[in-house]
């Protein structure tokens, strides 16, 4: 009997000095219970969240960027045959000797020579196609295009993925967050317990070992309450993290 009754007071005195390094009331902690415990109404909406997500990431950045690039690829192949088509051109001036007919009554009689200045122009287009620039184009071309379909489908897969993994972040945020509200709710109904059990034990209606075991459960529903709001950060830094967004929730 005496080693309980000193066992009891042991436990009294610690939870008396643990207590305080808390705080004199749990009910400080808790900022007078969240009027609004909708974390929904704290947030931006799914949608919203999805499309920052994708405007952010570097991810899908680095698929639109290859998409147009190979765009860009297409229309290089399809020029690619009209490279090896030119126009040529040149321009002469200079005096040229130039025979000349001398007719007399309708005879020719003789000729004769004379000088004159001259302007020449050439204008021609000529072209150096080998077989494989005509055989291969349309393949090229097709392959170029191939190639662009598939820098789409991953465009289109990575943004596929993205819209999951925050779904399921947003998901996870709003259950941890409905867990936290709840451990809450328990701890002031565990403070409130806490202060029926000191009066009782001041008026002598409960033993110690009673009264220290309502103050030890209020003590590890404080903890219970401090470990879930670490969860509720831990995904709301993940959804910070996924979409460049800062959000407040406390």
């Amino acid at each position: 009997m005496y080693k309980l009754l000193r066992k009891s007071l042991l436990t009294f005195m610690l939870v008396l000095v643990v207590l305080p390094a808390f705080g004199q009331n749990f009910g400080d902690y808790i900022p007078q219970m969240i009027q609004d415990k909708e974390i929904a109404t704290k947030i931006p909406s799914l949608d919203s969240l999805i499309r920052a997500a994708v405007a952010y990431s570097p991810k899908v950045k680095y698929y639109e960027s290859e998409h147009e690039f190979r765009k860009t690829e297409v229309k290089a192949t399809k020029a690619y045959f009209w490279d090896h088509f030119f126009v040529i051109g040149n321009y002469g001036y200079g005096i040229y000797n130039t025979n000349s007919d001398i007719q007399q009554t309708g005879v020719v009689g003789s000729q004769s020579l004379f000088l004159s200045e001259q302007s020449t122009y050439n204008v021609g287009i000529g072209a150096k196609v080998p077989f494989s620039a005509v055989i291969g184009r349309k393949a090229r071309v097709n392959g170029a295009k191939a190639e662009v379909e598939k820098a789409y489908q991953e465009t289109e897969f990575s943004k596929q993925e993205l819209r999951k993994e925050v779904m399921d972040l947003y998901v996870t945020l709003l259950t941890e967050y409905n867990k936290y509200i709840v451990k809450s709710n328990g701890v002031e109904s565990y403070q409130t317990q806490s202060l029926r059990a000191e009066k009782d034990f001041e008026n002598g209606n409960i033993l110690l070992s009673e009264y220290v075991r309502q103050q030890n459960m209020l003590v590890e529903a404080f903890m219970e309450l401090e470990t879930q709001k670490g969860q509720v950060l831990k995904s709301k830094l993940g959804l910070e993290l996924m979409t460049g967004l800062t959000l407040t929730i406390f």
